[in-house]
Order: C-alpha cells, then sequence, then structure tokens
C-alpha cells in the first residue's frame, strides 16, 4: 500500500514534531547539567578558598602541639585568632603547669627541685636541721608556685 501525498506529509509532520519535542527535552537536560556543573565548579572554588584560609591559619604544626597540650592539661584549647598576649598567656600557663608538676614530690617519684649552690637561707636550714628539713622547705616552696 502507497502513501499518499498527504499521509507522507502528516506521516512527516509527526516525526518533525516528535523530533521537536526531543530536542527540546534533550535542551531541557543539556541546560540542567549545564547549570549542576555550573553549582559543582562554584562549590569546589569555594571549597578549595576555605582549604586555602584553613592552611594559612594553622600551617604550622605549632599551634596544633600546643592545642594538644593545652586539651590534655585541660588548660583550653589554642584558637588561631587569638591575639599574641592571649597565645602567650597560654603558653605561659601552659609552661608553669608542667614546671607545677615536675616539682610535685607526688608525681614526679619524690624528688625536689633543689638549685645546686644553696642560698644562705637554705645552708642555715641544711647547718641546723639537716638535709631532711631542707628537702622539707624545698617541697614548701615549690607547693607555694
Amino acid at each position: 500500500m502507497t502513501e499518499t501525498t498527504s499521509e507522507t506529509i502528516d506521516r512527516l509532520q509527526e516525526e518533525l514534531a516528535r523530533a521537536r519535542q526531543t530536542i527540546e527535552a534533550q535542551q531541557l537536560a543539556y541546560r540542567a547539567m549545564v547549570a549542576d556543573y555550573q553549582h559543582c565548579a562554584n562549590t569546589l572554588q569555594d571549597v578549595s578558598a576555605q582549604l586555602e584560609v584553613a592552611k594559612q591559619v594553622a600551617s604550622s604544626g605549632w599551634l596544633r602541639a600546643i592545642d594538644d597540650e593545652l586539651v590534655c592539661s585541660f588548660l583550653g584549647i589554642a584558637k588561631p585568632e587569638e591575639s599574641y598576649e592571649q597565645a602567650k598567656l597560654k603558653l605561659s600557663r601552659l609552661i608553669a603547669w608542667h614546671v607545677g608538676v615536675a616539682c610535685d614530690p607526688a608525681v614526679n617519684g619524690g624528688w625536689v627541685l633543689m638549685p645546686q649552690v644553696l642560698d644562705d637561707r637554705m645552708q642555715a636550714i641544711l647547718e641546723r636541721d639537716g638535709y631532711r628539713s631542707l628537702v622539707q622547705s624545698a617541697r614548701k616552696d615549690c607547693s607555694d608556685v
């Protein structure tokens, strides 16, 4: 059976309409894909910028190491945005904490930090009351710190 001219025209118009619908759908999908790609590219750019800022803020291990020590000794946390004075105060507290632990005979095996050369007061205690009194005096001095 052969098609008439009008049937051929109708068939071709239907195919053309389907092709236009397909093209429109593909264009819509393409636009959505481009929008998704642009969103991903923008997000990647934002995350990269944030990563660079984070690297610059904590570029050295010093801040992380001090933060770790502060947290472990329950003295707080090190923050990158703190001023020099705040950071120095926290570092001083950390050092004082470690000195306090080193001077405490309860945790250092009973040892007492003493100067190699005794001052006049210590020399008088040693001569008058002996070594044990000198150690007790030094322990009292450490606990006053």
